[in-house]
């Protein structure tokens, strides 16, 4: 029998500075395990151009001009809220912007890879992480592909200690449409699939993406529906939107615990039945980690807590 240490988060966005003190935080705390559930990408990318002699970028309806001697230093800063930005030589169109913003997102998805590598890998720390709902699929993709120390476990199953650890990196369907949604009766077949590869569920760790509904770990901004399709945040309101799919199948399964993220502004841990259910949540654009750092021993949760850096 042995301990197990877990440093759990989600919903980074592409945030360098999150992820780097996720990695501190695991070496600091001497983990067997990074846990990232979801959402690795960010959703901005700005388009730098030579412009009048000069720089330029455009900002919402704004162009902001930018001396050269300064681009480093706002390339970083963009870099540590979760942005990406591309240099051109004049406005690409549409088609031309979406390639080069999936390329941002999967270079510095193989960066972090390399820098968790460099720092986990004489440690023998591990790396488990799963794409997100906001994750494209050339994102998933090149997750997939890594053979070093970032393991994807989307829809599979790792031993890590004495705990099978299966991942899931679908939500339900949003107002937003993002990338990976799935109706709720596909999300219910595939976790049970996914169920069907473990062993021991007393002792399973579920990396699930979406959270399951109505564990007050699921709350997200309402939205409003503009009448020519627009999408936007309803200030001061909240409302459930969590995966029925994945609250009955936690209620069926009973695994010791369940990793969430997803929504961001609701941090926190519920139990369903015996599970534990842990939502890190999430402050990804101002460089804030929030972490939960969840310890096991002999089979079953010896303590969980949350963890701001």
């Amino acid at each position: 029998m042995s301990n197990s240490r877990f440093v759990v988060v989600s919903d980074l966005h592409g945030s360098n500075e999150c992820f780097r003190k996720a990695i501190a935080l695991a070496i600091e705390m001497e983990a067997s395990g990074i846990i990232v559930a979801g959402d690795l990408s960010g959703k901005e990318c700005y388009v730098i151009r030579e412009a009048r002699g000069g720089l330029e970028y455009r900002d919402g309806s704004r162009t902001i001009g930018v001396a050269r001697e300064n681009l480093s230093e706002l390339r970083r800063k963009w870099g540590d809220e979760g942005r990406y930005s591309i240099i051109v030589s004049e406005v690409p169109d549409d088609a031309t912007y979406s390639k080069a913003f999936g390329g941002a997102k999967t270079r510095r998805l193989r960066q972090w890879i390399d820098y968790a590598g460099d720092a986990l890998s004489p440690r023998g720390i591990r790396l488990l992480m799963i794409p997100g709902n906001d994750d494209s699929e050339e994102v998933a993709a090149a997750l997939r592909s890594e053979d070093g120390v970032g393991e994807d476990i989307d829809e599979r199953v790792v031993l890590i200690g004495e705990h099978e650890v299966a991942g899931f990196g679908y939500s339900n369907p949003t107002p937003w449409r993002t990338a990976r949604e799935l109706p709720e009766e596909e999300i219910a077949r595939r976790l049970t699939n996914l169920g069907d590869q473990i062993h021991d569920a007393e002792r399973a760790v579920f990396v699930i993406h979406v959270p399951p509904l109505g564990l007050g770990i699921d709350l997200a901004p309402e939205v409003i529906l503009d009448p020519d399709g627009g999408v936007e945040a309803a200030p001061g309101t909240q409302v459930e939107v969590g995966s029925t799919a994945v609250r009955t199948f936690i209620e069926g399964m009973q695994p010791l615990v369940v990793i969430s993220g997803h929504c961001h502004d609701s941090p926190g841990f519920a139990h369903c039945g015996r599970t534990l259910c842990l939502n890190p949540g999430s402050a990804y654009n101002s460089g804030t980690l929030y972490g939960v750092v969840l310890v096991t021993e002999k089979g079953r949760v010896r303590g969980h807590q949350g963890i701001v850096r």
